[in-house]
């Protein structure tokens, strides 16, 4: 059987495409400026703010979470927006609303996977890497909240709502 999404022509007019893929374009190119100009920004000043081995520390938490948000994500960003857009392309709200609810669902449980075993594991080396108990909530509490703001703002990129989902990604690294 033929899938359709591949199939079936588009019933957009051109003109009305490359409008929509040239407004979305400038919604992406204008967040990501946006994220990675606020993110050298606040780097800047926090440099100047913190001592040398104070900012090592922050960058080493910033990259972590970071990693453990993508390790958390289980690939879950990427299918959500296919199955959302192929639930939409077919007219298949069945589709769109599990990919919404099981995406959701095992990337709540992993992150919160992720998040407690990174917070146990650290815990256990605390002394020896001189961690405040801070640092371990800090890291525990931002896993899951990063976690979800990118599925959020794949969601909307699965949509076709790429001003949303600009707003709501990310821009940790």
């Amino acid at each position: 059987m033929a899938n359709p999404v591949l199939t079936e022509p588009i019933t957009t007019e051109p003109p009305v495409l490359v409008r929509r893929l040239l407004r979305g374009g400038v919604w992406v190119c204008t967040g990501r400026i946006a994220g990675i100009g606020l993110t050298f920004l606040s780097h800047a000043v926090l440099a100047r703010w913190l001592s040398p081995g104070e900012f090592g520390q922050f960058l080493i938490v910033v990259s972590m979470i970071g990693f453990l948000s993508i390790l958390a994500r289980f690939g879950l960003d990427r299918i959500l927006v296919r199955f959302v857009s192929e639930g939409l392309a077919t007219g298949n709200a069945l589709l769109v609303k599990r990919a919404l609810r099981v995406a959701f669902s095992v990337g709540l449980a992993s992150t919160l996977c992720v998040a407690v075993l990174t917070v146990l594991i650290l815990g256990c080396l605390r002394d020896v890497l001189e961690l405040p108990v801070s640092v371990l909530l800090l890291l525990g509490s931002a896993i899951p909240l990063f976690t979800i703001l990118c599925l959020v703002a794949e969601s909307f990129r699965g949509f076709h709502q790429l001003r949303y989902a600009s707003l709501f990604q990310a821009h940790s690294g």
